[in-house]
C-alpha cells in the first residue's frame, strides 16, 4: 500500500473497509493486493494452487483471476 492522499484520508476517517477497493482502483500507481502477489507466484510456478488458495485474502477472487487470466 502506498501512502496516497486518498488512502491517508480513508485511514484518518476510519473507513478501513474502503481501503481494499481503493488499492484495487490504484493498481497503476504501484499498489498491489496480496492476492495479486500470490497470483504472480502461482503463474511462475513458485507456489501451488493449493498454497495460493490457502493463503489468499479472498479465495473466490483469486480463483476468478486464475481462471480468467
Amino acid at each position: 500500500m502506498l501512502n496516497t492522499a486518498h488512502i491517508s484520508d480513508l485511514v484518518l476517517n476510519v473507513t478501513l473497509g474502503k481501503i481494499k477497493q481503493a488499492m484495487v482502483n490504484s493498481g497503476n500507481k504501484g499498489m498491489r493486493l496480496f492476492d495479486d502477489a500470490l497470483l504472480d507466484l502461482y503463474k511462475v510456478c513458485r507456489i501451488t494452487l493449493e498454497q495460493a488458495s490457502h493463503n489468499a485474502d479472498s479465495r473466490n477472487d483469486l480463483e476468478a483471476k486464475i481462471n480468467f487470466s
